[in-house]
């Protein structure tokens, strides 16, 4: 029997749904030149190949030794963090040399530019031998192709180039995690000597400097302030204690204090994610300001912001609020890989209509006012089963008010009490959290039955009530 060649023409006739579909599920992925993922440390041993088989062949052995010799260097920073396995790597640099001109991998790029970076996901700004290159760069940190800003319009671009200048694309990033020290300045200069600062459209800010110094210049901590009794008695005393100030400095990080110094000039960036709670103090929830002199980002750069991810804040509010209100055109709001969130202390601008909480340890869901009839339903159990049109969540009871023991007043009212604490908010999506620490989690019926509010990979043992 005959093995069928894969066929690249007969794909690419395919309805873009269905090429959209394959490239989704290829996660960035383009070839098997990668290290293992994550989720597979859980399920036995990984067998990583730390030597290639050349089947005897010196010819072949001699080859690979040139392809390591002559490429490797250009892209030693990338390639750095995987040296356990030579193998892998003499693969890439294989697939390195004909990849990016590859019919299957510009289409995808194709369709990921008409669903806006939504598919494949953003473009990094990179150094590759001195030269700005656009790459797609993994889940797992691995880069795959790479290309010119010219070689881009044309091959992936095409029919939209136009001839009054550079196009506004919302998904080319500028990812202080996967540069060297050094390099973001070097590409903030070049793009601003080619005039094209407002191709950047998303920010990632992390900073390899895991904290800085505790307490004053000398770093001298006072430690007789006690931080559970100031941050119940008095948060000013919580807010002035050393340690605590530690929390909303930002390091001193070349990288990060040249991003935020040019970050007004960047007239087209609408995405900013940050990594740490230093960060996301000082930066998100704007606290340190007279710490930060020249530091921090200004009111012009926040109106233009839309959409926020944080990550790896132990707990956002831990300083008192979270209050996003100065982020006044914020519209997507992304929380990922936290300790404990409390939505009653999170503030929401008056714009926000998305909501998205990620792989939480412990969440508290918002508590509500209610009049005495409503609170005597929620504490004498009178409240009525109730079977939603959609099984939005994989545990929980479900229940509703009994609407007539209460007055149409009393529950117009109620319900205005909640829309006042969700405001804007009609998305509300909640994955992987290991405890929801509320008996009770209010949501409006018009977000759950419109499947506007979905929880899953959650174990709720809370009883959901739809008003």
């Amino acid at each position: 029997m005959v093995e069928e060649r894969f066929n690249t023409l007969r794909f690419l006739d395919q309805p873009y749904e269905v090429r959209k579909l394959v490239y989704y599920h290829l996660d960035g992925q383009y070839t098997n030149a990668n290290p293992p993922a994550l989720d597979a440390l859980y399920h036995g041993a990984i067998e990583i190949p730390n030597v290639r088989d050349y089947g005897g062949s010196k010819k072949v052995k001699k080859y690979y030794r040139q392809l390591v010799k002559k490429l490797y260097p250009l892209f030693e920073q990338y390639l750095q963090n995987f040296q356990y396995s030579p193998a892998m790597i003499e693969s890439w640099l294989e697939y390195s040399l004909w990849l990016r001109y590859d019919a299957i991998v510009l289409d995808s790029l194709r369709l990921n530019h008409l669903y806006d970076g939504e598919l494949v996901g953003p473009l990094d700004w990179i150094e590759i031998d001195g030269d700005l290159r656009l790459a797609v760069i993994n889940k797992l940190y691995m880069l795959q192709v790479w290309y010119s800003y010219g070689e881009y319009k044309r091959w992936v671009i095409r029919n939209n180039i136009t001839d009054y200048g550079d196009m506004e694309l919302g998904y080319l990033r500028l990812n202080l995690e996967m540069q060297r020290d050094g390099q973001i300045p070097n590409i903030i200069q070049k793009l601003r000597k080619k005039e094209q600062l407002n191709l950047i459209s998303e920010i990632n800010f992390t900073t390899n400097i895991d904290t800085v110094t505790n307490g004053n210049a000398n770093g001298n901590v006072k430690r007789g302030t006690n931080l559970k009794r100031a941050r119940s008695d008095s948060p000013d005393v919580y807010l002035e204690d050393p340690m605590v100030k530690e929390r909303y400095q930002i390091p001193n990080d070349p990288a990060l204090t040249e991003t935020i110094v040019n970050l007004e000039e960047m007239k087209q960036v609408s995405s900013l994610s940050v990594r740490g709670k230093n960060l996301y103090e000082s930066l998100i929830n704007v606290h340190g300001a007279r710490d930060n002199p020249g530091r921090t980002i200004s009111y012009i750069s926040r109106r233009r912001v839309m959409r926020i991810a944080m990550n790896q804040v132990l707990n956002p509010s831990e300083t008192g609020l979270a209050d996003l209100t100065k982020w006044v055109n914020l519209r997507v709001i992304s929380i990922n890989d936290c300790g404990f969130i409390d939505l009653n202390k999170l503030i929401l601008p008056s714009k926000a209509i998305s909501l998205s909480l990620s792989n939480i340890r412990e969440l508290r869901w918002w508590e509500f006012e209610m009049d005495s009839a409503i609170q005597a339903q929620f504490q004498q159990n009178k409240l009525l089963p109730y079977r939603p049109l959609f099984d939005l969540c994989e545990a929980g009871i479900h229940y509703t008010l009994d609407k007539k023991s209460i007055s149409l007043v009393e529950l117009k009212k109620f319900q205005t009490t909640i829309w006042k604490k969700l405001q804007a908010l009609n998305w509300i999506k909640i994955n992987n959290v290991a405890m929801i620490s509320n008996k009770f989690i209010v949501i409006p019926k018009t977000l759950y039955e419109s499947k506007r509010t979905v929880i899953f990979s959650t174990t709720v043992h809370s009883n959901i009530v739809v008003i």
